[in-house]
């Protein structure tokens, strides 16, 4: 019965007027059945107009107090809102202070050593430059001579070499002994090369053998 007292204000209200309208109806047409018109007709006009004034009054009454309950409950709950908020609020303050304290009690990151930056001497680098160059010209080099290298050696025959002729005293020479054509070598007669150079013997050197 008291919980929405704004809206049930404000439906008496309602009633109040409904009421009013009817009694001042009955009670003018009562007057007007009597014989007088003139105060009939005031009593119905009057009675309706200030029937609707007062249950202006009363409604307005009812709205004003209903306004003031909502308006209440939105305090509260706002209020409720704010409480929830300072609670997360106090919630990550917690959080963070943790978290700084951690961070206090770790060791601090070691620096790292600098970096020594070599400067290199563009003199160096010519140097280095002409070296890889030569290098390079040297391997070229010794790849096109290879091939050359590698290659088959034709063995060419050899012509039998014209006897030197070796001024030897055959008188002097022992006997069974002769004397290489080719380097004058004095040995055995019987041999068909020679012992010192390897030279082969033949007819036109068997024809100067010594006796």
């Amino acid at each position: 019965m008291f919980d929405d007292i704004g809206g049930n204000i404000k439906v008496l209200a309602k009633i109040q007027f409904c009421i009013s309208v009817v009694l001042f109806c009955i009670a003018g047409i009562s007057t007007i059945y009597i014989g007088n018109t003139m105060d009939g007709v005031l009593m119905i006009v009057l009675g309706i107009l200030g029937s609707w004034i007062a249950a202006f009054f009363i409604y307005g009454f009812g709205e004003l107090i209903e306004s003031t309950v909502s308006l209440n409950r939105n305090v509260e709950r706002l209020h409720n809102d704010n409480m929830n908020m300072q609670q997360l609020l106090d919630q990550l303050n917690k959080k963070i202070s943790v978290q700084a304290s951690a961070q206090k009690e770790m060791p601090a990151p070691q620096k790292p050593s600098p970096v020594e930056v070599k400067t290199e001497n563009p003199s160096d680098k010519k140097t280095d430059i002409q070296t890889k160059v030569d290098d390079v010209q040297t391997s070229v080099q010794e790849e096109a001579a290879a091939p050359q290298s590698a290659l088959p050696v034709e063995a060419k025959e050899t012509k039998p070499t014209k006897p030197v002729a070796h001024k030897t005293d055959k008188d002097k020479l022992p006997p069974d002994s002769m004397v290489c054509p080719v380097c004058g070598k004095i040995q055995d007669i019987h041999n068909d090369t020679c012992e010192s150079c390897g030279a082969k013997f033949t007819k036109w050197s068997k024809n100067h053998r010594g006796s």
